[in-house]
């Protein structure tokens, strides 16, 4: 079975400076899960400084599904990766950056390279039909996150 890999990007505006989205995004928690409008649970392990590994058991329709994933912070850039080690979609990378865009305001560039095994090799229609799909779907839940950071900043 090929694996495919389907590169994508997009951008997401924040209401927020970049170093307070950055300091909300990068701090993982076991209760994370449900901010992803999914069902299951996260286990955080702080490997270093720079370092996260992240143990997610999403329920889906099919059973339950594990995904470890290897995230490395930079701070300094306001940037961080989001690596899949084990679960269907290994060796996936995704990153993340932020740029300032005004008082309190910046946005999110968001670059993903997922791969996943495929039954066979995909034409070419199909390939930018799964990715148009997949970007669609990412982007969809960091508007739900963009959201939702909003309103837990503005509170605090």
């Amino acid at each position: 079975m090929p694996l495919v890999s389907l590169a994508f990007t997009f951008t997401q505006p924040l209401k927020v400076s970049a170093q307070r989205a950055y300091a909300w995004s990068t701090d993982y928690r076991p209760n994370d899960i449900p901010l992803l409008g999914r069902t299951g649970r996260r286990k955080v392990d702080r490997l270093a400084e720079d370092t996260i590994l992240l143990t997610d058991v999403f329920e889906t329709p099919s059973g339950k599904v594990t995904k470890q994933k290897i995230v490395r912070l930079y701070p300094e850039t306001l940037r961080w990766t989001n690596t899949h080690v084990s679960g269907p979609n290994r060796h996936s990378q995704f990153l993340y950056e932020l740029e300032a865009a005004g008082k309190d305001r910046c946005k999110l560039v968001f670059t993903g390279r997922q791969v996943h095994t495929a039954a066979k090799a995909l034409t070419a229609a199909q390939h930018k039909k799964q990715t148009a799909e997949l970007r669609h779907e990412d982007h969809a839940m960091w508007k739900n996150l963009a959201r939702l950071m909003e309103q837990d900043l503005k509170a605090k």
